[in-house]
């Protein structure tokens, strides 16, 4: 029987199993399941991709809107000539920059906090609570304020300051608000005034008034916590104080209320150029007024913080009324160093501020100079710019300075032969 015809048989008898052929259909039935898996996972792959790609767009938009807004800056920062400008003067234009990307936003959140009103203890405790006038003002966990307290505390005994050797009256304020203060040892304590105290362990350590009579002037008090102290170590100061007038409405609550027997003095416009700061405890003067301070003689000057977060304009006159007008016999500074640009600022204000270690002139004797002094080492909290201290000694007489010019030249002389000096900026140096 032809082969054919005997699977037509086969066929006809149901005796022929579709076994292969059932496997075959099994099998495409699987593919097509993963087919269809594919096509639903590349569809979700899809989307996805496509909520990324947005994401990444909208990021280059920001990021080349950044950079034009930058280059724009630059631009224009570049052509100006800063050191030609002059402290802004007008008081009165709202949504302005006068006091640059940091002051003029907390001179703004001062203002609306008193809407014109005198100082009481609420407000002064509000305005604090904004941190301006310090980042440790402004932090409101209980828990983290007693770790910093206690580290401070720490830090105190190494440097030589303990707490327990001052006199009593060495104590935070009751003005402070409440949930800043702590007891240590019977003794009213919060995590600013430790720092302070820290800063004036530094100042205590190479200061000299002459005949047990300080006159101090401090440029940029804040709250006044720090001439608080200084007038608890030196009782017998004068100390002058000058800033902008939301800050000094806040100083003057605050230092009246610890020196309730204190003279202060606060001039009107330009009662100031000849208001006498002998026989008071305090002379606060605005920054137009203080910008016009002449033929006075300072035991110490100093500014903690403020020059690093200046415009330029402001920094320059600061140094002339310290190094040109007036006779600055020591000076105290503790700035920021090498401040961060980060895009939400203005470009600017960084390239136009913070230029202060630069304005020293050469009749300073340096005596100290640290970076980062250790009580802003905390490892408690993150973020700190980087901070330089120094005490100088002004130098006197035109025998003295040549004497110092020597000493400087021996001390420069060999950093002229180290390798970094020679192939970078020897080239740009006198010979």
């Amino acid at each position: 029987m032809p082969q054919w015809a005997d699977a037509a048989r086969r066929l006809a008898s149901g005796h022929v199993r579709w076994r292969p052929w059932r496997r075959k259909s099994a099998r495409l039935a699987a593919e097509v399941a993963a087919y269809r898996h594919a096509l639903e996972t590349t569809a979700a792959d899809r989307d996805r991709l496509q909520s990324e790609l947005a994401t990444y767009r909208h990021a280059f938009e920001t990021t080349t809107a950044d950079r034009d807004r930058i280059a724009s800056e630059l631009r224009l920062t570049l052509g100006e000539a800063p050191d030609d400008d002059e402290m802004p003067a007008d008081e009165s234009a709202e949504g302005d920059n006068r006091y640059g990307s940091v002051w003029t936003p907390a001179a703004r959140e001062s203002a609306a906090v008193t809407a014109g009103t005198p100082v009481d203890r609420e407000a002064f405790r509000r305005i604090l609570a904004l941190g301006g006038f310090s980042q440790l003002l402004a932090y409101g966990d209980r828990g983290f304020l007693e770790e910093l307290v206690d580290w401070e505390l720490g830090v105190l005994e190494e440097m030589g300051a303990p707490l327990d050797a001052l006199p009593l009256p060495f104590a935070e304020s009751g003005e402070m608000p409440d949930g800043q203060l702590f007891d240590r040892g019977g003794r009213r304590v919060s995590a600013d005034f430790l720092r302070l105290l820290a800063y004036l362990h530094l100042i205590r350590r190479h200061f000299e008034p002459k005949n047990g009579k300080a006159r101090i002037l401090e440029i940029g008090p804040g709250y006044g916590g720090l001439a608080r102290l200084l007038k608890l170590a030196y009782p017998d100061a004068t100390i002058c104080l000058v800033d902008l007038p939301e800050s000094l409405d806040a100083a003057e609550y605050f230092l009246r209320a610890a020196f309730p027997s204190a003279k202060v003095i606060r001039p009107a416009g330009e009662e100031a150029d000849g208001a006498s700061a002998d026989g008071s405890d305090f002379l606060l003067l605005d920054i137009a007024q203080g910008a016009r301070l002449a033929g006075r003689t300072f035991d110490l000057a100093l500014n903690i913080w403020s020059f690093g977060e200046m415009l330029n304009a402001f920094i320059r006159t600061w140094f002339d009324v310290i190094q040109q007008r007036n006779d600055v016999r020591q000076l105290f500074l503790l700035n920021h160093f090498l401040m961060p640009v980060a895009l939400h600022e203005r470009l600017a204000d960084r390239l136009n501020g913070g230029n202060w270690i630069t304005r020293l002139d050469e009749r300073w004797s340096i005596r100290a100079f640290e970076m980062n002094p250790a009580i802003h080492e905390c490892p408690l909290i993150r973020h700190r710019h980087q901070g330089i201290a120094l005490f100088a000694d002004r130098i006197g007489g035109a025998a003295a300075l040549a004497a110092a010019r020597e000493d400087a030249a021996a001390v420069a002389r060999p950093v002229r032969h180290e390798d970094w000096c020679r192939y970078s900026v020897v080239r740009d140096l006198p010979a």
